[in-house]
């Protein structure tokens, strides 16, 4: 019998808000990550959107030899999208933008023609970097990182990543977490050389793993006001705007709108407020939501 996993409406909103920083700070028009055993490949706001469909699993890639495209890339993101993504993190979460996680990607897979986009199965290496005390002018480069975290300016630790592949020599080949400096980023190489080698290795198992799904544009850009929606929704119930007025604020062209005004009325109705009056748990919960973030009301 199928299991039902039920969400209070703060968690809701608290996790489509999540989804939407995930999507604005991955790679554009793509929600990366690997989904651990026993996890649903695919969040329920994706399931929820229209003309989605899962990969047939017939066209899924059984073997090495299956994955027809291969990719090094390199990308950072904020630890909290990381940890959306499930991309180690190691570290503490506070600190805000002060803390990113800088990571380099061997990656192979096959793209699969969905109803609405495309989705990529296949397996990722990936050599990940917490780094604390972040600069926004700090250049985004695993040997700078290195050399920085070397003479003391930044706090930085690294990880190894695999998904998609499982086998002894894969095992052995994984180091533990630790700080990074000049010496420990060579070793960390050096794994991560090592864990590619062991990719062709007889007692390596290939497990397809989802990699990233492709949303079509008109897809990102509904998400997109649906987020700007419940932002502004937020904003009105913790200056304890009714309903009311907080669509009476939109432009005419907005009140026409009818996915923002649901996604609005959506955000009143999650967060219990059920009348004309704001109650002040659904005005302490709204600010707690935005978490300092907030629109023009």
């Amino acid at each position: 019998m199928a299991s039902t996993i039920e969400l209070s409406p703060d968690k809701i909103i608290a996790k489509q808000i999540s989804s939407l920083r995930a999507l604005v700070e991955s790679e554009p028009a793509y929600f990366i990550g690997a989904f651990p055993e026993g996890r649903p490949g695919i969040s329920a706001e994706e399931a929820a959107a229209p003309g989605f469909r899962r990969a047939s699993t017939a066209a899924l890639p059984q073997t090495l030899a299956d994955l027809e495209n291969s990719q090094v890339r390199s990308y950072d993101l904020s630890f909290t999208a990381a940890a959306d993504l499930n991309i180690p993190v190691v570290g503490s979460f506070e600190g805000g933008s002060s803390r990113r996680v800088v990571v380099l990607e061997h990656t192979a897979f096959r793209e699969i023609a969905e109803e609405q986009g495309a989705a990529r199965y296949g397996y990722a290496v990936r050599f990940c970097v917490s780094v604390n005390k972040w600069d926004a002018g700090l250049k985004i480069s695993l040997p700078f990182l290195a050399a920085s975290a070397e003479v003391g300016s930044i706090s930085a630790r690294w990880t190894m990543d695999v998904i998609g592949l499982a086998g002894p020599k894969i095992a052995e080949s994984l180091p533990p977490p630790t700080e990074l400096n000049v010496e420990k980023f060579i070793l960390a190489k050096q794994a991560m050389d090592k864990v590619i080698q062991a990719i062709q290795d007889p007692s390596t198992r290939f497990i397809p793993t989802l990699l990233s799904r492709t949303l079509p544009e008109q897809e990102q850009v509904r998400r997109f006001q649906i987020g700007a929606a419940q932002t502004y929704a937020l904003t009105a119930i913790s200056r304890r705007k009714s309903y009311v007025q907080a669509v009476q604020k939109l432009d005419h062209e907005a009140q026409n709108n009818s996915l923002l005004v649901d996604a609005i009325r959506d955000a009143y109705q999650l967060l219990g407020v059920e009348t004309d009056v704001v109650p002040p748990s659904a005005q302490r919960r709204a600010l707690e939501l935005l978490n300092g973030i907030e629109a023009s009301v």
